[in-house]
């Protein structure tokens, strides 16, 4: 869709996570008019892991040594592309101070343009 603006949190504190992982599934925007930032940290002004913008190939995975994760998704007003797909997992530390990693996906987020 165009002329959009939304954000999204991935909060993980409640489970006690220590790190969030995300792996781009696919990415296609306007390039250098439709963006995708992701922020280390529960608001914009964290630190930026990543800005995004026209064609990623592969499947990036980018690391936020935090238990939140912002991101915030822009795009303008013309030209329109399939949008993107982030799946995620977190790093949970035990009572027992093993580190140990979620097995499974716990959130997959699609944005169509």
């Amino acid at each position: 869709t165009n002329n959009e603006c939304n954000e999204w949190l991935i909060d993980t504190s409640s489970l006690g996570a220590t790190a969030v992982t995300l792996q781009l599934d696919f990415f296609d925007s306007e390039s250098s008019y439709d963006f995708l930032r992701i922020y280390e940290g529960g608001s914009s002004s964290s630190p930026v892991v990543a800005t995004l913008t026209g064609s990623v190939q592969g499947q990036p995975v980018f690391r936020a040594e935090s238990s939140s994760v912002l991101l915030r998704w822009w795009t303008d007003y013309s030209v329109t592309a399939s949008g993107f797909r982030i799946s995620y997992r977190t790093l949970v530390t035990s009572v027992c101070s093993t580190l140990t990693s979620c097995s499974s996906c716990l959130w997959n987020l699609h944005a169509a343009q």
